[in-house]
């Protein structure tokens, strides 16, 4: 048995390509094919063995070539180890040339082996792992990169995101595993459906799915349902109440259907992860303590107001729009003044409290969306809430921010699609 003449000659072929691209002289190629005739000689039984296994096999050449390359001179006619190699390329799916490089970062072929060794019975424990329906895909996903193999052995528990994910091509992403995971941690449960992934909170309420690889939150209001832009951020404005029952605080309003930071992001500071969609949401308590502040100071600072400044701490942890503040303002606070004229005042510390807002936090929630570039998608119609400072407050202070020829929108490069009802940057 001899190996066939176009088999040498497709192999001196790929020799002087190799030779080419790699800068390489000529002698390095004919050096090269000495190696490989002398490996392939048929008078000796490792030369015939190689001749059959080639015979067999021609990917085998390209194992050779591996070996060759990075100085494994015995191993070049190891059947076994190239046997090995030949495996290892056609199930990762990368060129020799790869292969080479993982050898010599890894320092040996010997040490790279051993690495790939143990990812070979983490794979196998990995799948192991799972409902014998998701084997199959699973070890395929593992066996195409090493990097979810990694991931898994570092953090087992992300196994449950990609079951999760097993129907979407989001599962071998691993920000989505990291975000799914996070949501399965915070009692959120994942069904699938006809190749859809529907996500459901703890109180119910079915929020997100993810349907042909694109996450859409959930929406019945103006624009429907809110599709996410991949590894961005989708930045929510609109009325907090929005009738009949729409708005932010379909998402915002925890006595509803309300939903925990983590699964939306709840921000007011921080930069949110991408592919989520985020609210500013100052917390309840320091919204209503920076509104009572300011009411406290419009009190002080009225001739109406003669009484115990100690009384003032009444309305410290209240609602500031509550019946309880404004009885306590009428009747404890300012017993002297008429119900208009507390009303007045009640109203002008408000209103003060949310100018505070707009600029401490408000403005500069917003101008950071702009400036990294995030989707700005609207829940409530603009039509109807830009134009009535009344029923538009902040949403239209929001809208006035961002058009015009000094918005953001201008500043930062963003259009308007009116199909989606989205600001995108350019």
């Amino acid at each position: 048995m001899k190996i066939s003449w176009f088999k040498k000659r497709l192999f001196v072929i790929i020799i002087l390509l190799n030779s080419i691209f790699s800068v390489a002289q000529g002698s390095d190629c004919e050096l090269r094919w000495s190696r490989f005739t002398k490996d392939i000689d048929a008078t000796t039984d490792t030369g015939k063995a190689l001749v059959t296994a080639i015979d067999e096999n021609p990917e085998t050449i390209t194992s050779w070539w591996v070996f060759d390359t990075v100085g494994e001179d015995a191993l070049r006619t190891n059947l076994d180890e190239l046997s090995f190699v030949t495996t290892y390329l056609k199930a990762k799916n990368k060129t020799a040339e790869v292969i080479v490089d993982e050898i010599k970062n890894a320092g040996s072929y010997s040490k790279w082996k051993e690495i790939n060794n143990i990812d070979n019975k983490a794979i196998e424990e990995i799948v192991n792992s799972v409902e014998s329906e998701y084997k199959v895909r699973i070890r395929n996903d593992l066996e195409a990169s090493n990097d979810l193999v990694k991931l898994f052995k570092d953090k087992s528990e992300l196994v449950n995101a990609w079951v999760a994910l097993s129907v979407s091509n989001k599962r071998i992403e691993i920000e989505w595993l990291i975000q799914i995971d996070r949501w399965l941690n915070l009692g959120v449960i994942a069904n699938k459906s006809d190749n859809i992934i529907h996500f459901t909170a703890p109180n119910g309420f079915q929020y997100a799915r993810i349907e042909e690889g694109k996450l859409y939150y959930n929406y019945d209001g103006f624009g429907g349902d809110i599709l996410v832009t991949p590894d961005k951020v989708t930045t929510v404005l609109g009325k907090f109440f929005d009738p009949p029952k729409f708005g932010t605080s379909v998402y915002l309003d925890k006595t509803k259907t309300g939903l925990e930071n983590g699964i939306i992001s709840r921000v007011v500071n921080k930069r949110p992860p991408n592919n989520s969609i985020a609210f500013l949401d100052l917390p309840e308590d320091q919204y209503n303590s920076l509104l009572n502040g300011h009411i406290k100071d419009n009190i002080l600072s009225s001739p109406l107001f003669k009484g115990d400044q100690s009384k003032l701490d009444l309305i410290d942890g209240l609602d500031p729009w509550s019946n309880q503040v404004k009885d306590i303002i009428s009747n404890k606070i300012l017993p002297n003044a008429s119900k208009d004229e507390a009303l007045s005042i009640l109203k002008k510390g408000i209103n003060d409290g949310n100018e505070a807002f707009w600029h401490t936090y408000n403005k500069i929630f917003l101008e950071k969306a702009f400036q990294r570039g995030d989707d700005i998608r609207l829940v409530s119609d603009p039509k109807i809430y830009q134009p009535d400072p009344v029923k538009g407050g902040s949403y239209k202070r929001e809208l006035d921010a961002i058009t015009g020829s000094e918005g953001l929108a201008k500043k930062y490069g963003y259009y308007y699609d009116n199909a989606t009802k989205t600001y995108y940057k350019k």
